[in-house]
């Protein structure tokens, strides 16, 4: 490794959380949010197909509506709120 002007070592692992966005994840939470509304919109066609159908609607799908909706919800707020503290800068957290 070459020592940069500072004399420091330049690799990643010198940087902080909050030195800025990654290229590959410029906010964190799209992706969970995305995801989130994949599941929310997955589990709400199969319960909409029962509906229509003329099935009962009480099913444990609505868990998997239940838990895009968090997830989405979730990954709003991370990506309007942009990096935590306690985000590592190679994924994870440092908790």
């Amino acid at each position: 490794m070459e020592d940069n002007p500072q004399g420091r070592a330049s690799d990643s692992f010198n940087h902080p959380a909050h030195s800025g966005n990654t290229r590959a994840m410029p906010r964190r939470g799209l992706v969970l949010s995305l995801t989130g509304l994949v599941l929310m919109l997955l589990f709400g066609a199969f319960i909409y197909s029962q509906f229509a159908l003329g099935l009962d609607t009480a099913t444990p799908m609505w868990l998997g509506v239940g838990l895009g909706a968090i997830m989405f919800v979730y990954g709003l707020f991370r990506w309007f709120r942009g990096p935590s503290s306690l985000d590592h800068p190679h994924g994870g957290t440092n908790a």
